[in-house]
């Protein structure tokens, strides 16, 4: 088993029309979309932005990890792929980073192009906002401004695009949610042009919320990958047939991390059940949450957000 950055070293040799999109590809793109990457395209002013240009920006120290915790690798992916021949030269495009704590909303999006082959939309997990964190919570008992905003990304970015390119769209952690959402609210002939999905440890939809019958039609084109120790993607857990379990670096709820997910032989480092550690905590979880009702998930969730932003803290790092 190697990581992702190896992975990227063994790889990246070969363009995307030489050996096609896969998972591993997948976990290096959404990690990208973890880093702050307004200042890139305020240096370029409207023109082409490359995963190339962006890793410069990075190597002066302008780019920060969007992401709770340490960096685990992250940035080391970062300036293996835009070094490669396979990732450097993809574009990215239509770029949104949305903070707004008073509704609360935390929201970015990043689309990566290849030619005129395919796109790719990346919507970013929680970052260390506690307008992230607590739509993470949300997501339990009602539909989010973040959710609304991946559906309307979608939208625009694929109804806008006339060249008849593919589309593949992915997230992780809070992002794995929204491209679930925003995979299932697509009009049938976008979806039509969505090649692939991959929900990468992400909660699911709570069906006390939505219809989560829109999720059989998301089926038959989605790819899901969780950690062997998993936890948040086992949240409101969506039934998708094409469900991997991949190894880890790491140890515990750490595995959350993409930067510690395995490979082997271009494929993730796949295991054949979870760590039963993690299966009698989502067992806690499950009858803590099915024991209350959603009037009581708000009032909780507002409790613990209101006492973290009471002294006017935006961060987790602030608290």
């Amino acid at each position: 088993m190697v990581g992702l950055a190896e992975y990227i070293r063994w790889m990246g040799r070969f363009s995307f029309s030489e050996l096609a999109l896969s998972e591993p590809d997948a976990f290096v793109l959404c990690v990208i979309s973890y880093f702050d990457l307004s200042p890139v395209f305020a240096a370029h002013e409207g023109g082409a932005v490359t995963v190339r240009d962006c890793a410069r920006v990075l190597e002066e120290g302008r780019l920060r990890l969007q992401i709770t915790g340490s960096d685990m690798g992250n940035s080391e992916i970062f300036r293996e792929a835009a070094a490669s021949r396979r990732f450097g030269e993809l574009e990215l495009t239509a770029y949104e980073d949305v903070l707004e704590p008073e509704k609360p909303l935390q929201f970015s999006a990043v689309t990566f192009r290849y030619g005129e082959k395919f796109s790719f939309i990346a919507y970013r997990g929680t970052d260390e906002t506690i307008a992230g964190w607590k739509e993470d919570f949300m997501i339990s008992f009602t539909q989010t401004a973040a959710q609304s905003m991946a559906a309307d990304y979608a939208r625009r970015v694929v109804g806008e695009d006339l060249t008849g390119r593919r589309f593949y769209m992915a997230g992780h952690s809070k992002g794995g949610n929204q491209v679930l959402y925003a995979a299932c609210m697509l009009e049938p002939a976008m979806w039509e042009r969505v090649e692939r999905v991959f929900i990468l440890d992400g909660p699911g939809l709570c069906s006390e919320v939505m219809d989560v019958t829109a999720v059989e039609r998301v089926n038959g084109k989605a790819t899901r990958v969780i950690p062997e120790f998993c936890v948040i993607g086992k949240l409101f857990a969506p039934r998708i047939d094409d469900t991997r379990i991949v190894r880890s670096s790491a140890r515990g709820i750490l595995q959350h991390s993409l930067a510690t997910w395995g490979v082997e032989y271009g494929r993730p480092a796949e295991i054949g059940e979870n760590d039963r550690h993690s299966v009698a905590l989502m067992h806690v979880l499950d009858r803590w949450i099915a024991g209350i009702d959603q009037e009581g998930r708000k009032l909780l969730t507002e409790d613990i957000f209101g006492a973290l932003s009471a002294g006017g803290a935006i961060t987790l790092s602030d608290v």
